[in-house]
């Protein structure tokens, strides 16, 4: 009875096994069939592109196009439709952030940005043209050359932050810039050695305190309470900077410690 029963047990998983071994390789068949139905759809829409495809609409051909419209644009229309090509160089491709770098259009962006007023234009043009530097002050690796004068950068920056202090976006944009610029420090040093930037930076922070341009952005933050507690509540933490605070962060940085 005993030698009956455990034959039949033996019998039994070997048949489990098997049955295992069978889904597992019709499983295995119909994924292989499903994913060459899609690798087939994949390849036929990577073709359609590449028979579309035309050297005018590469990346590094739009950034030539954008780098010469810059250099020798003379409409506010042109400048700021090239400056949104770059914004998407930058952000993807360190080759051609260093191209843009050496095309010397970081120079030339700052003076664009120096030259923007209040109108909403101009704000548009500020806008892609910080997102511009920005992206460019992300490649670490480049940061020498693209902040190789880094009282202008900062001087620029400077005058950003006062003249859009009321715009947070703006204000955000040229923070962290400022940041990037001063994370070196030698960098730091340089810009230090200039009690005049640095004394705007500190104006900037107590005029802003002073005229409670801090209760707007406490209350944008507190409308959404509920939500960030919400966020804590699932293990998250909200980290959400403010243009304000990258200005502080701007003036612990020129402090010295």
């Amino acid at each position: 009875m005993f030698e009956a029963t455990s034959y039949i047990g033996v019998k039994e998983v070997k048949q489990a096994r098997g049955a295992l071994r069978i889904q597992t390789l019709w499983r295995a068949y119909n994924v292989r069939r499903k994913s060459d139905v899609k690798v087939r759809v994949i390849r036929r829409k990577i073709k359609q592109a590449t028979a579309k495809a035309r050297p005018e609409h590469t990346l590094g051909e739009k950034t030539r196009r954008a780098l010469d419209n810059i250099i020798n644009g003379n409409t506010l229309e042109k400048v700021l439709k090239s400056c949104t090509e770059l914004v998407g160089s930058t952000a993807y491709s360190p080759m051609l952030s260093s191209t843009i770098i050496r095309a010397g259009a970081v120079d030339i962006i700052c003076q664009f940005i120096k030259a923007c007023n209040r109108s909403q234009p101009h704000i548009n043009l500020l806008s892609v043209a910080l997102k511009v530097l920005y992206n460019l002050s992300k490649w670490r690796d480049m940061r020498d050359f693209t902040f190789s004068d880094s009282i202008t950068t900062a001087d620029v920056m400077a005058d950003v932050m006062q003249k859009y202090r009321d715009n947070d976006t703006i204000l955000l944009l040229a923070g962290s810039i400022t940041l990037a610029c001063l994370s070196d420090a030698g960098r730091l040093e340089v810009v230090r050695s200039h009690a005049e930037i640095k004394k705007r930076f500190e104006s900037l922070l107590a005029l802003m305190k002073s005229k409670g341009t801090m209760t707007k952005q406490v209350a944008n933050e507190n409308s959404s309470v509920l939500g960030r507690q919400a966020s804590m509540l699932r293990g998250k933490r909200s980290s959400k900077k403010t243009g304000f605070s990258m200005l502080e962060a701007v003036v612990r940085k020129l402090s010295f410690e």
